[in-house]
């Protein structure tokens, strides 16, 4: 006669590091790297909430360790938000501002967890539609994706927002592997810039005068516009 095994479970809420998952996404983002392998670079980066704020939840009241580094701005089940699966509530913009800013606003605003990196300009004139035709391949260095302004999806005439210059997943454009600058303050060289300055979409329309822009675009005291136009301040 065989001997009856009795075996005692528990109900556990599962997390990002089990739950029946193939491959654990906390505390790496591993399953997600899989298929977004450049996503993946914001592992050890300061948008690795893991490290710089390992409380932080989601729309869903997940923490980090729940959710895996990925699921703390993007949602693969049960996402209320469209635009890129979001999973932070859109962050508030202006009339006339680009939806895909609200993305980056949903952290870098008053009372957020990036509350202190809240640029003091942070807008492009909106009535001057650029064209990225020249610039719209993923895998050059000067790749510069534009947006609609309603859907926030990317067009090839459109608006210039945070993503056109910022990758938010990738600390340096000249570094392709997991960052170690944790806490580190940033500079015109990485800071989670998309291209490198010397080569990005403003030569297009400003030449000679691109660098001077780019480099003090966030800066109300040094950034110089051709013609008036709107600008959202933060006092």
């Amino acid at each position: 006669m065989k001997a009856v095994i009795h075996y005692s479970f528990k109900n556990m809420e599962g997390d990002a590091s089990n739950s029946f998952l193939r491959e654990p996404n906390f505390p790496v983002s591993t399953l997600c790297k899989n298929c977004h392998t450049a996503q993946g670079l914001v592992d050890g980066t300061d948008h690795d909430m893991s490290v710089t704020a390992p409380d932080a939840t989601n729309i869903l009241g997940q923490t980090v360790k729940e959710s895996g580094q990925c699921g703390v701005c993007h949602l693969v089940h049960n996402s209320p938000n469209k635009l890129k699966l979001w999973a932070q509530p859109y962050g508030n913009i202006v009339i006339g501002e680009d939806m895909i800013d609200s993305l980056c606003n949903s952290c870098h605003s008053r009372g957020k967890i990036a509350s202190s990196k809240i640029p003091t300009i942070a807008t492009h004139p909106q009535d001057k539609l650029i064209n990225n035709v020249m610039r719209c391949d993923r895998n050059a260095i000067d790749f510069a994706p534009i947006f609609d302004i309603t859907s926030g999806k990317e067009t090839r005439v459109g608006n210039i927002s945070c993503p056109t210059c910022h990758n938010a997943h990738q600390w340096s454009p000249l570094v392709k592997e997991k960052g170690d600058n944790i806490n580190h303050e940033g500079n015109t060289t990485n800071s989670f810039l998309r291209n490198v300055s010397y080569n990005n979409i403003c030569i297009d329309c400003h030449g000679m005068d691109a660098l001077f822009r780019y480099k003090y675009y966030h800066d109300p005291e040094e950034r110089v516009e051709a013609s008036p136009v709107r600008i959202n301040i933060v006092k």
